[in-house]
């Protein structure tokens, strides 16, 4: 099963009685906590918490059961974490947390092109009007018809809006059965490369925007570090982690969109373990990019590449880019020299090319691989263009590579 969260923005939401639930469920929880405190080391069971969290407060016993789920959650995750000598303090929950809801207490409606969701508030369960875009109306269509599962929800307060936060679970999707192969490059210059294998085609994602938001947070940050406004810095640096993920999201969707464009079945992404010791950088590149390297969030970016592909159908393999920048992908000729910059010539055959394409031709991965090189499809790179016949690369069983005809 796939499961995903969606947020839905309610038009017309009830405050007044939202704060005053929201404000009762922390107190149940902050309650929790201080009496398994109190009883530690001894351990209490789902059903006595309950019971005695409902003498102390009045709150629906369908919100009170998610409130001990997550109070006991919480409490054993801190006790391990006292267990293995880790100073942390005793959970706390805030005024502003969300409430939580299982998956039978909560439930979505349609009236005519309307859509609502409903919810127990103060002993009712009234339903309140969903402001949703088109692909949000799609899923809830799905949920209505029964097509996918409901999982739990939360209402959520952001910037004085409220929300409706659901997770659905979706069906394995079945592979799907092209063979065109779409692989995958990452770096700083142009953070990702994608060639297509059958049309040989080439699109490049620069990386300017990203190198321009980083250098703009740690300028900000080095500027508030030395008048001491500590708070100010947390803020952006979870700022500038909300737009990091934001942006992981958009050029994941974009790749995928390609993927599916160029009908592939399978993507081939770079390995990436260890490529924060193994990437290496100029002394032009420090002095501009300073810690980016350090701070790209390149696992984040694969997982959401890899479950955005697994919700089509496609298959994401993970190649080895050991030695891939230097190796001629026509002679298979290993030398460092083969690379200058963004500008890759090999010594042996004379091959040229722009040098962001080199490890995705390099390091395709399987027993037999047919690479089509034709010239590269942008008009910024003039002089770069590729002129090498269609070759196929077979692999013996040493994982060694034999050029055929």
């Amino acid at each position: 099963m796939i499961i995903k969260t969606i947020l839905l923005k309610i038009k017309q939401p009830n405050v007044l009685e939202f704060k005053t639930i929201r404000k009762t469920y922390s107190k149940v929880c902050n309650s929790g906590i201080d009496y398994l405190s109190m009883q530690w080391p001894n351990k209490i069971s789902h059903s006595q918490l309950y019971a005695y969290l409902k003498d102390k407060l009045v709150i629906p016993s369908s919100v009170l059961n998610e409130a001990v789920r997550l109070i006991r959650s919480r409490w054993i995750t801190f006790c391990k974490q006292r267990k293995r000598h880790i100073e942390i303090s005793i959970p706390h929950f805030r005024n502003t947390m969300a409430i939580s809801f299982n998956n039978q207490n909560w439930s979505i409606k349609k009236d005519g092109h309307k859509y609502f969701v409903g919810f127990p508030v103060n002993g009712s369960k009234p339903y309140f009007e969903l402001a949703l875009s088109q692909r949000q109306k799609d899923v809830l269509d799905k949920l209505l018809q029964k097509q996918v599962l409901s999982g739990n929800g939360q209402l959520l307060e952001r910037k004085g809006k409220w929300y409706f936060i659901i997770s659905i679970k979706f069906p394995e999707p079945k592979q799907v059965s092209n063979t065109n192969v779409l692989g995958i490059d990452l770096g700083l210059n142009n953070i990702a490369v994608c060639y297509d294998k059958e049309q040989g085609k080439t699109t490049f994602f620069s990386g300017k925007e990203i190198r321009y938001r980083r250098t703009k947070y740690a300028s900000r940050r080095k500027s508030l570090g030395k008048i001491k406004k500590l708070y100010a810095i947390r803020r952006s640096k979870d700022k500038e982690r909300k737009w990091m993920k934001d942006f992981n999201h958009k050029l994941s969707r974009k790749i995928i969109n390609l993927a599916l464009k160029i009908k592939a079945g399978i993507i081939n992404l770079e390995n990436l373990k260890h490529i924060r010791t193994t990437a290496k950088t100029s002394s032009k590149q420090r002095k501009r990019l300073g810690n980016t390297l350090h701070n790209w969030s390149f696992d984040q970016f694969k997982q959401f590449i890899i479950y955005k592909a697994r919700e089509q159908g496609i298959l994401v393999n993970s190649i080895d880019s050991a030695y891939t920048s230097q190796e001629c992908p026509i002679c298979h000729h290993i030398d460092y020299s083969n690379r200058n910059g963004i500008y890759f010539h090999c010594r042996a055959c004379d091959y040229k090319s722009h040098a962001d394409r080199i490890p995705i031709l390099s390091g395709q991965p399987g027993d037999v691989v047919t690479a089509s090189l034709p010239e590269i499809v942008d008009p910024s790179r003039d002089g770069l263009l590729d002129i090498a016949p269609n070759l196929r690369v077979a692999r013996n069983g040493n994982g060694q590579k034999a050029l055929t005809t």
